[in-house]
């Protein structure tokens, strides 16, 4: 669509995220005349990042704008007979997974499922409402549904979506591994705990976000947390904690050296308690690290537990 005034023109595009515009693109695309210093912007609308590039032209700024679903569940479809499900963290989105998935599926032709939890990839107030429980049901269903129709499963998860890879690793014995990614078993905040009776009075704290050390990286996480959210997060923690003992299935956990979301106690509990752990240590991440320096170690990893699963 393409709107204008007498100051600027406006470009609207809905693009496939698996192939976005270049800037070099959107130039040849709607001008033919070079630019100067293009600016960048970003917000985000709903489901939908907007992105934005102001161009000075003929003495008019002109916004050039492209709009790609950073949020959108993903599902990549494979010609082998083994599928990993992929689970994001909490006020997170499917978009922490999204380069990953695709080069796991490129290289192994397993197929990809990457849901998008209850409650998340919208606005902050939708999780007010949302329990423990939805998202732990979320998270079956994509791997029940994986176990339905592939021989072998693997399934990962990143901070909150590790604990809720932990819940599927015990309740589906048959999934044939796991990869966890900075996983959180603890809340590490002293207001945790009383979150549920503070959430009534204070509904929202600031954004526990954008934890990357990679330069101009952007997770899209919620602008602020939902305090209702912490104590579904910190329930959660604590029945995963009490179950973690009866966990069989191999689990590679991969923890960054140095994350300022979820302390290394978390992983601790997990190697000492969990039965079959191999520990992997990132040292060039912080916590988001599937959009990290260490995310090709995490692609490594994935393709091994398939590889496991296959001898």
């Amino acid at each position: 669509m393409v709107t204008s005034d007498d100051r600027a023109t406006f470009f609207w595009n809905v693009l496939d995220p698996s192939d976005p515009w270049s800037e070099e693109d959107l130039k040849q695309r709607t001008y033919q005349d070079p630019f100067e210093d293009p600016i960048k912007h970003s917000l985000t609308f709903r489901r939908f990042r907007i992105h934005y590039m102001a161009l000075w032209h003929a003495g008019n700024m002109t916004e050039l704008t492209t709009t790609d679903s950073v949020s959108s569940p993903i599902s990549l479809r494979g010609e082998s007979s083994a599928a990993v499900v992929m689970l994001h963290g909490f006020t997170g989105s499917p978009y922490v997974w999204r380069d990953i998935a695709h080069r796991v599926h490129a290289s192994t032709g397993a197929s990809v499922s990457v849901p998008l939890l209850p409650g998340h990839g919208t606005v902050w107030t939708d999780m007010l409402d949302c329990t423990w429980e939805d998202w732990v049901d979320c998270g079956l269903d994509a791997v029940d549904s994986a176990l339905a129709e592939h021989d072998r499963v693997v399934v990962t998860g990143l901070s909150m979506g590790g604990t809720l890879a932990l819940e599927a690793l015990v309740s589906r014995p048959e999934v044939a591994a796991g990869v966890l990614v900075n996983p959180a078993v603890y809340v590490d905040s002293p207001l945790a705990r009383f979150a549920g009776v503070l959430s009534p009075f204070i509904t929202d704290v600031k954004s526990i976000g954008g934890d990357i050390a990679r330069p101009g990286m952007d997770e899209y996480a919620y602008p602020r947390t939902p305090l209702s959210g912490v104590a579904q997060l910190y329930r959660g923690c604590e029945r995963v904690r009490a179950r973690l003992w009866s966990l069989q299935t191999p689990v590679t956990l991969m923890s960054s050296s140095t994350d300022n979301v979820v302390a290394s106690r978390s992983s601790d509990f997990i190697a000492r308690t969990a039965q079959n752990v191999n520990r992997v240590i990132m040292r060039e991440s912080l916590h988001v690290a599937t959009l990290d320096y260490d995310a090709p170690m995490i692609i490594q990893q994935i393709e091994r537990a398939l590889a496991r699963d296959e001898a």
